[in-house]
C-alpha cells in the first residue's frame, strides 16, 4: 500500500528485483524457496556432469553443496528482511515518526541500493576469471570442459555476488538499526519488549554471515594448501569481524539508551521521595542525578 509523502530514496538492487520476482511466483513463499533450493542443487549436479567432474547419474557432494548454498543464500535475504520488518513494526511504539518517515526507515532497512550491488556484481565478473588463472588448483577448474567452465563461471559469479551483497546489506542494515534506536523517543522500561525487537535480527544476521562465509570455505579445504591461502585467511577474518559487528554494534546504542532511562527514572523517584519526606531526612539522601558524582 502506497504511503502519502513517501518517495524512494534510491532504486532497489538487482537482488531485490530478483527476490520480488521469486516471491511473486504462485504458491506459498516457503514452498517457492524450497523448490528453488532443490532446483539449484540439481543444476549444480548437472554442472558436474557436463563439466566431467562426476560420472553422469552420480551426485558429487561438493557440487550439490554449492547449489544448495546458492538457494539458501537467496532465502536468507528473504528471511532476514522479514525479521527486520517485524522488528521495526514491534519497535514503532518507541518512535514518533510520521507514516512517510516510517516507510523510509522500512525501505532502508530491507532494500539494497542498486549502485553498490551492481558494483559487487561487476567486481565478481572481473575477479573470478583472474582467480581461475592465478590459482587453477584452488579454483578447481583444471580439466573442466568449456561448457563446464562456463557453468562454473556463471554459478560462482552469481553466488559470490550474493554473498558480498548479503554482507554489505547486513552491515548497512545494522547501521539503519542503530539510527532507528537513536530516533527512539519513547523508552519505557516497564514495557521493554519493543526495545528488544531488533536483538533477534542482529543475532541471526551474525549467524547468517558466518554461514555464507565460513562454511563454504571449510567445504573447499584445497584453498588452504595453495599460495593464495593468505587471501582466504583474510577473507575469513573479515567475514568473522563483520558477523561480530552486526551482532554487537547496534545493541550497544540501545543499551546506552536503557541505562540513561534507568538513571533518569531513579533520579525522578528519589526527587519525589525527597519532596514527600521531612526536610531533615531529605538532606541526608544522596543525589543520583544523571552525571552526578558517586
Amino acid at each position: 500500500m502506497a504511503v502519502t509523502g513517501f518517495v524512494r530514496p534510491y532504486a532497489p538492487s538487482w537482488v531485490n528485483r530478483l527476490l520480488d520476482g521469486i516471491e511473486r511466483l504462485p504458491g506459498p513463499t516457503w514452498a517457492v524457496y524450497l523448490v528453488l533450493v532443490v532446483a539449484l542443487t540439481g543444476l549444480a549436479v548437472l554442472q558436474s556432469w557436463v563439466g566431467d567432474i562426476a560420472p553422469v547419474g552420480t551426485v558429487d557432494p561438493i557440487q550439490a553443496f554449492w547449489g544448495f548454498m546458492t538457494g539458501l543464500t537467496l532465502w536468507l535475504f528473504h528471511y532476514l528482511d522479514g525479521l527486520a520488518r517485524s522488528a521495526l513494526d514491534a519497535f514503532r511504539p518507541a518512535l514518533t515518526a510520521t507514516d512517510a518517515d516510517f516507510a523510509r526507515l522500512r525501505y532502508e532497512l530491507t532494500v539494497v541500493p542498486a549502485r553498490p550491488a551492481s558494483l559487487v556484481l561487476l567486481f565478481n565478473v572481473v575477479i573470478t576469471p583472474i582467480y581461475y588463472i592465478a590459482d587453477p588448483v584452488a579454483s578447481d577448474v583444471v580439466g573442466l570442459t568449456p561448457v563446464g567452465l562456463t557453468f562454473r563461471y556463471i554459478s560462482e559469479v552469481f553466488f559470490g555476488s550474493l554473498v558480498f551483497v548479503l554482507v554489505y546489506h547486513s552491515l548497512r542494515q545494522m547501521r539503519a538499526v542503530a539510527r532507528t534506536y537513536a530516533q527512539a523517543t519513547r523508552i519505557d522500561l516497564f514495557h521493554p519488549r519493543p526495545l528488544y525487537g531488533f536483538s533477534v535480527l542482529t543475532s541471526r544476521t551474525g549467524v547468517a554471515v558466518l554461514l555464507v562465509i565460513v562454511v563454504p570455505s571449510l567445504a573447499t579445504p584445497a584453498i588452504f594448501s595453495t599460495g593464495a591461502v593468505w587471501i582466504w585467511a583474510s577473507y575469513l577474518g573479515a567475514g568473522i569481524a563483520a558477523a561480530v559487528a552486526v551482532f554487537v554494534l547496534p545493541l550497544r546504542g540501545m543499551h546506552s539508551r536503557l541505562v540513561a532511562e534507568k538513571d533518569r527514572l531513579q533520579y525522578a523517584s528519589e526527587e519525589r521521595l525527597k519532596a514527600s519526606s521531612p526536610s531533615w531526612i531529605a538532606t541526608w539522601m544522596p543525589s543520583t542525578s544523571p552525571g552526578a558524582m558517586p
